[in-house]
């Protein structure tokens, strides 16, 4: 009975395990050659148009190939999921802003950052919800 269990407990870890490795698309070449890429790697038809002022609500995750400076946060493709409510525009990855816009709602996209001179950060977004913020004044 105990090693029936302990079976079953191990078949479920490495279930979980192996789920989060099938949630990995392999980079393609566009992303791997380019300085800046965007690519979307789970389309959606649910309210688009992310746009710069647009509070968001977006699921991120980051990971860098080849780089080792802080293996604990950044190797490999070794993920962390990070909850974040951004204003796009504003967002502290400068770049990042641009590759955000457009989303749509349940979109995955991973945007690729160049570092300096020692390879590239890239993050996978998912959309969550979002809400259509304020035109500047000068726009109205």
């Amino acid at each position: 009975m105990k090693q029936s269990l302990l079976y079953l407990l191990l078949l479920s870890f490495l279930s979980v395990a192996k789920q989060d490795d099938d949630a990995f698309i392999e980079l393609d070449e566009q992303e791997v050659k380019n300085k800046f890429s965007i690519r979307v790697l789970r389309g959606s038809s649910l309210r688009c148009g992310l746009d710069l002022r647009d509070e968001a609500d977006i699921e991120m995750r980051t990971f860098s190939p080849g780089v080792y400076i802080m293996p604990h946060i950044l190797s490999d493709y070794q993920f962390g999921y990070a909850q974040q409510k951004i204003i796009v525009g504003e967002h502290n990855v400068t770049p990042l802003n641009e590759g955000l816009r457009g989303m749509c709602v349940g979109e995955l996209r991973r945007v690729g950052i160049p570092v300096g001179g020692i390879g590239k950060v890239y993050y996978e977004i998912t959309l969550k919800d979002y809400t259509k913020g304020t035109p500047p004044r000068d726009e109205l």
